[in-house]
């Protein structure tokens, strides 16, 4: 990973995706931080399934992405930018959607959403507790242990596996769809 980042020239940008969900992985988000400082990077994240579920440092990042679903557990349709510089706005070159600093400038929401989405993210963000987060970690070592019990294998090493994702590295003789709806008739998703 440094040997990469060290290529990027100062104050450039290192990305990357916090929480892997298709592997079901979990890169080292502090490793990567302390990286982009003394390299003089700037970080920018997708947190879009570890923010809710996971405590999620965003000091030392640039620019981070989350959204109302994935780790919050909300209705899906609303993202979220975090960032730790003031955005300038630029109408001339980016529709005010998709504009950073038309929003920050506003220190609002300057365009109409979905109030039912709102009020729904309000009540994710409020249920995103430490104790839900204890619970899925909780949750997630235990299935990983019952999946290892059965003799399958996990993709995910223990030591950097996600709390919200697990996945099962299955044999060529084992069907993922047949899988899947077996799982899924028992109530996993």
């Amino acid at each position: 990973m440094e040997h990469f980042a060290e290529r990027l020239p100062r104050g450039g940008w290192l990305w990357c995706v916090h929480h892997e969900t298709s592997t079901g992985i979990l890169n080292p988000f502090e490793e990567l931080k302390a990286l982009c400082a003394r390299l003089g990077l700037n970080l920018c994240a997708d947190c879009i399934s570890s923010i809710g579920a996971l405590p999620v440092d965003l000091r030392g990042v640039h620019l981070a992405t989350t959204a109302s679903g994935k780790g919050l557990g909300s209705y899906p349709g609303l993202s979220m930018v975090f960032h730790d510089y003031s955005p300038r706005p630029e109408p001339e070159r980016l529709p005010g959607y998709l504009d950073l600093g038309h929003w920050a400038t506003h220190q609002s929401v300057p365009h109409t959403h979905s109030s039912n989405l709102v009020y729904a993210l309000v009540e994710a963000v409020r249920r995103a507790t430490p104790e839900r987060m204890e619970r899925i970690r909780t949750n997630a070592a235990w299935l990983r242990n019952e999946v290892r019990a059965l003799g399958l294998n996990l993709l995910a090493p223990e030591a950097v596996a996600s709390p919200g994702i697990v996945t099962i590295v299955l044999d060529r003789n084992m069907p993922s769809a047949e899988i899947g709806e077996e799982l899924e008739m028992r109530g996993f998703w």
